[in-house]
């Protein structure tokens, strides 16, 4: 089954309804095509003050095409985006299995740089091998 969403004026992807959830933890790579169900998410959790990316390997599939022309690339560095949960009661990020990827570090800003009642960030890095970090320790 494929589900469409319509623009909703300013939210173009969210639920109908608001999620009542204090805490969502997520499974998730921080690949590109999980963007537009993480902002989802978010749009759809106003209430949200904690919120714990369980970050690994997960399946991606590869012929996944975005509702809307999106840029990957400055995806979470886009001021346009607003989220009511980070800006009005998102208190705790938890990253977990951190490599230091693009995507996870733009995602960690943007909710660094709008986050007016965060308190705190905890970062767990990854053991694996791969990402921006096990790299420079190379170096």
């Amino acid at each position: 089954m494929v589900a469409n969403f319509l623009p909703l004026g300013d939210e173009p992807v969210r639920m109908g309804f608001d999620m009542r959830i204090k805490h969502l933890t997520l499974k998730t790579s921080v690949h590109p095509f999980e963007f537009i169900g993480i902002r989802f998410l978010l749009n759809s959790s106003p209430y949200l003050e904690t919120l714990t990316l369980d970050i690994g390997p997960r399946r991606i599939f590869g012929g996944y095409r975005p509702p809307v022309r999106v840029n990957f690339n400055r995806f979470w560095l886009e001021r346009s985006i607003k989220y009511k949960c980070v800006n009005e009661s998102l208190k705790v990020v938890e990253a977990k299995g951190f490599k230091g990827t693009v995507h996870e570090l733009s995602l960690l800003a943007h909710m660094i740089i709008y986050g007016r009642v965060l308190e705190r960030v905890d970062v767990t890095v990854s053991k694996e091998e791969g990402g921006m970090l096990r790299e420079r320790e190379r170096d």
